[in-house]
C-alpha cells in the first residue's frame, strides 16, 4: 500500500485489553496531528509491521460507518489515524460504544481472483462464480467444457490499508470488442485476461477509461474473491470474456476451506500453466495492442 497520510487521530482513553479478544475504552480524544501510516514491509496491506509514529498496528480495527480504521499502539496510547476531511471519525458510534472485538493480525492481499457475482459461462448457460460446485462442468474457450475440481473463497475486510496496490481492476462492458465483456468486469490486478494469444494481467491493461483501478470506497465493506481450479490451467469465460482458471502462484492455505481440500486430495495439487506467454507490465504489450487500447504511455 502507498503510506497513508493521516490529518488526524483519535485517542482511546482508559484502555483495556482482554488479549485479542476485545478493546475497550471509556472516552476519546481528537488530535489533529500530521503523520503517515508506514506501510513499512511494503507488503500491500495493513499488517502488525506497519506503524504510526513509531507505535505498530496493534490487529483491532474499527468499522466506521462501513470504513475501516486500524488502531496502532503508539507509546502506550491507543490511537486511530485518519483523514478529517474524507470522513470525519470522531463522535461516532463506534468510537462511542467504548469497545471493539474487530481483530485481524493482517488484512491479507488477494489471490488472482474474481470478485463475488461474477457470471462463468457453462453449458447450461451463466452462473455466478459463488454458486459453482466441485463437480460442476465450466465451459472453455476452445468451445469444450472441463469438471470444477474447487471453488476458493478469499474473505476480503475493505480497510483503508489496503490502498491503490491491491485494488481490483474493472474492465466495462465491450472494452475489448463486442460483447467483450458482456458486462463489466472486475478481477485483481494479477489476474490474467487473453488478448490475441497472450496472458495479460489485468493490471497491465489499464488505461485510466474503459480499463481502471476500482477504488476501494467503491466497494463494499465487506466482499469476496473467488476462483475456479479445474484440472488444468484453463480459459474460462468470465462475463464472456477469457480469463484464467486457478494456477497457484499464492499458497492455498490464504483461502477459505483449505484444510477441506487437504483432506480431500491430501495434499495442494501441482497445476502448471499453460503455455502462453503472459504480460505483467504494460511496457512489455505490443505497441499495436497498447494503441488499440488506449494504453498511452508504460504502467
Amino acid at each position: 500500500m502507498a503510506n497513508f497520510p493521516a490529518t488526524h487521530w483519535v485517542m482511546l482513553m482508559g484502555p483495556s485489553r482482554a488479549g485479542d479478544s476485545s478493546l475497550a475504552w471509556t472516552g476519546t480524544h481528537d488530535q489533529a496531528d500530521r503523520h503517515d501510516v508506514i506501510d513499512t514491509a511494503p507488503s500491500g496491506a495493513l499488517d502488525q509491521t506497519d506503524t504510526f509514529v513509531g507505535g505498530q498496528f496493534t490487529g483491532f480495527y474499527l468499522d466506521i460507518e462501513g470504513k475501516f480504521y486500524g488502531v496502532f499502539l503508539v507509546h502506550s496510547i491507543y490511537a486511530v489515524p485518519y483523514i478529517k476531511a474524507d470522513h470525519d471519525i470522531f463522535g461516532s458510534a463506534a468510537l462511542s460504544a467504548g469497545v471493539t472485538t474487530l481483530y485481524s493480525p493482517t488484512l491479507a492481499t488477494a489471490a488472482n481472483c474474481f470478485l463475488d457475482g461474477t457470471h462463468i459461462a457453462t453449458p447450461d448457460g451463466p452462473c455466478a462464480i459463488e454458486r459453482l460446485q466441485p463437480g460442476d462442468l465450466v465451459t472453455t474457450t476452445d468451445g469444450g467444457s472441463t469438471p470444477v475440481i474447487w471453488v476458493w473463497r478469499q474473505d476480503i475486510t475493505n480497510i483503508f490499508g489496503m490502498g491503490d496496490g491491491l485494488a481490483p481492476v474493472r474492465l466495462s462492458e465491450g472494452c475489448l470488442g463486442p460483447g467483450c465483456p458482456s458486462r463489466d468486469l472486475t478481477v485483481t490486478a494479477d489476474h490474467a485476461i487473453c488478448i490475441d494469444g497472450l496472458l495479460i494481467n489485468a493490471g497491465a491493461l489499464v488505461n485510466g477509461t474503459t480499463i481502471r483501478a476500482a477504488p476501494q470506497h467503491q466497494l463494499p465493506a465487506r466482499f469476496a474473491y473467488w476462483h475456479v481450479e479445474t484440472e488444468a490451467h484453463c480459459l474460462l469465460l468470465a462475463e464472456g470474456c477469457p480469463a484464467e482458471s486457478l494456477v497457484p502462484y499464492a499458497d492455498r492455505a490464504g483461502f477459505a476451506d483449505h484444510a477441506a481440500y487437504l483432506a480431500r486430495y491430501g495434499r495442494d495439487r501441482p497445476i502448471a500453466e499453460m503455455a502462453l506467454p503472459r504480460v505483467t507490465a504494460a511496457r512489455h504489450l505490443p505497441p499495436a495492442l497498447r494503441a488499440r487500447l488506449g494504453i498511452d504511455r508504460a504502467a
